[in-house]
């Protein structure tokens, strides 16, 4: 008689909601981290747009770079509920926080106003990445399948 858990026993990119089932901390920390996205990446668009400081000018060479950091925290949020990886998390992060002191320090330096609104910007997947370093988040990326202990 055929098993009725086929699709268990298949490895997959989602992890099944059997016994390691997924904390709260790892949802919790995946949906702030891409709520975190869209504030960070209609910014990232609005420099994008406009041209960076000087409109009358090319488009700055620092604006492409920040493209990485709401592409690294909406990547590494769909790893996190997918259960595969919270480091890319964490890298998105430090992503966000370069690209608000970035835009701080290209502002600044243009003599323009920026003010802190820019690492405003880096809250939300700063928090994410907190909340997915959190102990059971730990535990259950730790017990997924396929997964070798480290040696004693």
């Amino acid at each position: 008689m055929p098993s009725s858990s086929a699709a268990a026993d298949r490895p997959g990119f989602f992890r099944p909601w059997g016994a390691g089932r997924m904390p709260w901390q790892a949802a919790v920390a995946a949906g702030v981290g891409l709520f975190g996205v869209v504030p960070l990446a209609f910014t990232v668009f609005v420099i994008y747009a406009l041209g960076g400081l000087d409109s009358d000018t090319a488009r700055d060479p620092w604006i492409y770079p920040l493209f990485l950091a709401p592409l690294l925290v909406l990547v590494g949020s769909l790893l996190l509920l997918a259960g595969r990886s919270r480091v890319w998390l964490v890298v998105g992060a430090a992503a966000a926080v370069g690209a608000g002191l970035t835009i701080i320090g290209v502002g600044s330096s243009a003599g323009e106003p920026v003010g802190a609104w820019p690492l405003l910007l880096a809250l939300c997947p700063v928090v994410a990445a907190a909340i997915a370093l959190r102990p059971p988040v730990g535990r259950w990326l730790a017990g997924r399948p396929g997964r070798v202990p480290p040696p004693a």
